[in-house]
Order: structure tokens, then C-alpha cells, then sequence
């Protein structure tokens, strides 16, 4: 997938800002090995194991959403406080303020029992992630909607190169198990010519 223009502007909320961009399948409009820099749009990759386009985007949909890739974002301690413990963002200083009853920004230790997994999750998806899908094009436009617009910013291109080198990691695994299985079904038949098909792998 590929993000082509990202923007950050105030909402009619207090002290909220969002980060929005547009995703595309690189895949679909500049090919499978897509890696492009062109005219200040940054092309980040492209998801493989489909040859359908639309089917690709509803994969990234669904794993965006996963708490299988979720888990990944939550295991990174600074991410998780900016996620549960902000309190506000003070936009003279630049600076995130954290609840000090929850989070000890200096000792970068949580004063509370540091918020579990499912818990994290869904306020992700309710308060702070939001996506629209356009079907007439295929694009998704991903939103993230934070005190902070650094952490806006930081998390829609968190989310959009982790969903690249996330799903890319599925199929390489995948491919790997396949090919162990078809090489084993070799030793066990040498009748059967597999060879061709592992190299399409």
C-alpha cells in the first residue's frame, strides 16, 4: 500500500488535531516492486499474496483493524502512553502533557496497572483510528485523531509502513511453510515434479 498525501489540521474539537492520508495499492497503479519517490509523493510498498486489488486493500483493512497487528503498536511503551495516559497537549511549549495519576512521564513508569492489551485496542479503534473507503477508486483514507498533532502525524505513518513490512512478513512466512511442505512431498515422491512450482513461489 501507498500513502500519497498526508495532512494534519485542527478539528472543530478542542485541542484535537487529525492526521489524515490517502492509501492506494502501489501494487495496482505502479507494480508489484513499486518503491517510489516522484513529485513529493512518497510511495511506501506494496502488499503481495493477491492478485486482486480490491481483495489487497480489504486485507489491509482487516489487518489495520487486527489485534494481531495492534499488538505490535502496543508493545512499544511510548506508543502506549501516548495512547492512555495524554492528557492534553500544551501548543505554546510544543510538549505532551500526561496524567501524572496514570503515567510518570520522568520515570516513564505507569502509577496505575499498565493497561491490558484488549482494553488498549479498542480505544484505539473508537476514539483515535478512523478509515473511509472509497469503492469507486479503491483508495482508503486513513485517519488519526490525537491531542498532539506530532503523534497524529507519527501514527498514520507508523500504521501505514507496519501494515507494509507486517503483511509482507505474513506472506514471506507463508511462502516459506509452502515450500517446506511442497520440498517434503519431493522426499517422500520422487515421481512428482515440484520443482516448478516451488521456483513460483
Amino acid at each position: 500500500i501507498s500513502a500519497i498525501s498526508s495532512v494534519i489540521y485542527s478539528l472543530s474539537l478542542p485541542n484535537l488535531y487529525k492526521s489524515s492520508s490517502l492509501i492506494i495499492d502501489s501494487q495496482e497503479r505502479y507494480g508489484a516492486s513499486s518503491n517510489i519517490e516522484t513529485g513529493g509523493l512518497s510511495i511506501l510498498g506494496s502488499i503481495t499474496g493477491s492478485s486482486n486489488s480490491s481483495n489487497r486493500m480489504d486485507l489491509a483493512i482487516k489487518t489495520m483493524l487486527s489485534r494481531d497487528f495492534f499488538k505490535t503498536l502496543y508493545e512499544d511503551d511510548v506508543f502506549l502512553s501516548d495512547l492512555m495516559a495524554v492528557k492534553s497537549y500544551d501548543q505554546k511549549q510544543k510538549v505532551v502533557i500526561y496524567d501524572d495519576q496514570i503515567f510518570d512521564q520522568k520515570s516513564k513508569k505507569w502509577i496505575v496497572e499498565k493497561p491490558g492489551l484488549l482494553l488498549s485496542h479498542r480505544l484505539f479503534l473508537t476514539k483515535y483510528l478512523k478509515y473511509e473507503e472509497d469503492f469507486d477508486t479503491g483508495f482508503i483514507t486513513l485517519s488519526i485523531t490525537h491531542q498532539s498533532p506530532n503523534i497524529a502525524s507519527g501514527w498514520t505513518s507508523r500504521i501505514i509502513n507496519g501494515l507494509n513490512a507486517y503483511m509482507s512478513k505474513k506472506e514471506r512466512d507463508r511462502a516459506e511453510k509452502a515450500i517446506v511442505f511442497l520440498q517434503q512431498k519431493l522426499q517422500s515422491n520422487k515421481n512428482i515434479q515440484l520443482t516448478p512450482i516451488i521456483s513460483s513461489i
